[in-house]
């Protein structure tokens, strides 16, 4: 269904251990119908860079070659405790494309508190014009530092975030010896409402803060290179990943904003899925520095709530202490409700990120990893599926149409729900709601 003015987004929130759900639809109006078409802009950005990019990428890919079990991503099980330490980070490289604006929390949170979101049209966080392969930066930091995979925070945010996605893969030859994986920014994918929304408003939220005073620093960017060393089934395997930062604070550490939509935010904040959680983490592990800022917007009125910086703790006590050991993902339909701790979460991205330097591989043809797996062997949520570039369109069968994939991902589904569960106020029973003057 393409784009509407108004649409209804359909939140089920369940409670699995009831009989009984109560299914609430609410439409939404107004304001927030003017933020549906960024993310058809952003679709269209990212288009024009798969097709000007100087490696120039297949449209097309063909049979699984390969499957990767990822099983444990949505299972509770008895997964080793996560911490710095299991990564080794090392910060090798920032540079900057421009001067970016240093700002105090205090003007950020003057500039966005109980503020109306203005609608913004130039997508700021698009990714550079290159694909990673073709980061020279990145080339050179991979051989210097033995690095066997490289890729961009983006796919770490989509690997804990996402359900449904597909990463362009490559491999290249760095020097004499080294056989480097680079891993792209994942392909824009059709979207519910509420994420449609939320990249919408955190687009604006960004250019709302750029063009304060006015600042004119839109289109620069800060790059930072963090080398992790992880040990995966009993192989040492080094990891490049390239952060992007678009505002810095006073003191020169990066921000990062992300937004949560609250539907009945006059009865509870919604809680967040551990999803978001373990991005936190993987941000404070890339960059130790780094400031989270989580805006909680009223999507009715298109206004900022309130807003709350995340921190490691924010990430490994909600969810996953010793009083609620699991929490909830990122859940797109009751039939797959599982509970998942912030560890397995993490060690499943790695395992899916190791199992890239074990592929077939070849030089001379791209790949793509899909998510759910495209093969009927593979069953759609315990695996991901491996797909190389067709050479010869007449004998070879398309699974993976990118054209198609971008199109497809200008589509807002309303059939489907998205799961959250709410913080309930100490005096109010948990998933009721009261009658107004009754």
């Amino acid at each position: 269904m393409q784009y509407l003015k108004q649409w209804i987004d359909v939140i089920f929130n369940s409670y699995v251990d009831k009989p009984h759900h109560h299914i609430l639809a609410v439409a939404v109006p107004g304001p927030s119908s003017e933020f549906v078409g960024i993310k058809s802009q952003y679709v269209k950005r990212y288009k024009r860079r798969w097709e000007e990019s100087k490696l120039k990428p297949a449209k097309l890919y063909g049979k699984c070659i390969q499957t990767v079990s990822i099983s444990q991503r949505n299972t509770g099980g008895t997964c080793s405790r996560i911490s710095a330490d299991d990564f080794s980070p090392k910060i090798v490289l920032t540079r900057q494309t421009g001067d970016l604006p240093r700002l105090s929390m205090a003007k950020i949170n003057n500039i966005l508190n109980q503020q109306q979101i203005q609608p913004q049209r130039t997508i700021i966080r698009s990714g550079t014009d290159e694909l990673l392969g073709e980061d020279v930066c990145a080339r050179r930091l991979a051989l210097e530092h033995e690095v066997d995979v490289v890729l961009s925070d983006r796919v770490c945010e989509t690997l804990l975030k996402s359900q449904e996605w597909i990463l362009p893969i490559s491999y290249q030859r760095l020097g004499r010896e080294r056989d480097v994986v680079f891993i792209d920014d994942p392909l824009p994918s059709s979207s519910l409402p509420r994420d449609c929304l939320s990249i919408g408003m955190t687009e604006s939220l960004y250019g709302q803060v750029l063009r304060s005073d006015s600042l004119n620093s839109v289109s620069s960017k800060q790059y930072v290179y963090t080398v992790l060393n992880v040990m995966r089934q009993g192989c040492n395997v080094n990891m490049l990943v390239r952060s992007e930062n678009y505002l810095l604070d006073e003191r020169g550490s990066a921000l990062s904003i992300e937004t949560s939509m609250e539907y009945f935010h006059d009865r509870g904040m919604e809680v967040i899925p551990i999803g978001y959680q373990a991005h936190w983490f993987m941000q404070k592990i890339l960059q130790p520095e780094v400031r989270p800022l989580l805006c909680r917007i009223d999507p009715c009125s298109a206004t900022v709530l309130r807003v709350e910086e995340k921190t490691v703790a924010d990430a490994i006590t909600v969810g996953n202490d010793a009083d609620n050991e699991k929490g909830v993902g990122s859940l797109y339909s009751f039939e797959r409700i599982e509970e998942t701790t912030l560890d397995s979460l993490i060690q499943s991205m790695m395992d899916t990120l190791f199992a890239t330097t074990k592929f077939e591989r070849d030089f001379k043809r791209r790949s793509v990893m899909c998510h759910p797996g495209r093969h009927e062997s593979v069953s759609c949520g315990t695996a991901v599926s491996i797909h190389k570039e067709i050479n010869n369109v007449a004998s070879e069968k398309a699974l993976v149409d990118v054209e198609k994939e971008l199109e497809d991902a200008n589509q807002v589904f309303l059939s489907t729900p998205d799961y959250r569960l709410w913080s309930w106020d100490d005096d109010r029973i948990a998933y009721t709601f009261p009658v107004e003057g009754a």
